[in-house]
């Protein structure tokens, strides 16, 4: 026997069927979505896709006359991107269905979780089975193979409260220009108020 949600307990769904009911919730949430709005969403019709990549260029010289070509070859790799499928059941009674707005309720709710899901894995997964074996870009950023960006702090900048404008102007600059015109700060709540707020002239950010 599965418990389900029903119109008898409040917990389980009766607080929103009362005798003078207001269709809307009172539902507050961190902000979710924000790896999804700035992330490369790529169409699969299979669960696994090779997607391949340029890693390497040609090169020209200057010559003279009559002279040999020096050849090149550019070199290429494949990014391997493998479908994780999420869901989410919940079980409530027909009458809760039928006497209640908790239909519009559940989708919001789980599409809320959805999202959240994806920054949680996006931005902090450890490639463990409770992020689907996803590795997060902050992951990702610290595991020592992917230094071609990373800027170090000055001695002792170790806090939000330590970094300074010199720090975060040396990380602008260690982005590739082509990555620039989509880039944004990625930053908590915290870390926006006692760091980016210091540091005015840095305008765009994200909360996440």
């Amino acid at each position: 026997i599965e418990r389900a949600g029903n119109e008898g307990v409040n917990s389980a769904g009766g607080a929103a069927v009362p005798d003078d009911f207001r269709a809307a919730i009172v539902a507050v949430r961190e902000t979710a979505g924000v790896f999804r709005q700035h992330a490369a969403v790529i169409p699969m019709s299979r669960d696994v896709l090779d997607w391949p990549c340029r890693t390497g260029g040609l090169t020209v010289n200057f010559i003279g006359e009559g002279a040999a070509i020096t050849t090149s070859q550019m070199s290429f790799d494949l990014l391997n991107l493998v479908a994780k499928k999420v869901a989410g059941l919940t079980i409530f009674s027909s009458e809760l269905d039928e006497d209640s707005a908790i239909g519009e309720i559940l989708a919001t709710e789980f599409g809320y979780q959805f999202a959240l899901k994806e920054d949680s894995c996006g931005f902090n997964g450890d490639g463990t089975s409770a992020y689907g074996g996803i590795r997060g870009i902050t992951t990702l950023a610290i595991d020592g193979n992917h230094n071609a960006s990373k800027i170090t702090a000055a001695v002792a900048h170790n806090s939000y409260t330590t970094l300074d404008l010199v720090d975060l102007t040396n990380l602008m600059g260690g982005v590739i220009a082509a990555a620039l015109p989509n880039a944004a700060w990625y930053v908590s709540q915290l870390g926006f108020a006692t760091t980016l707020c210091l540091t005015p002239t840095l305008s765009r950010w994200e909360r996440a």
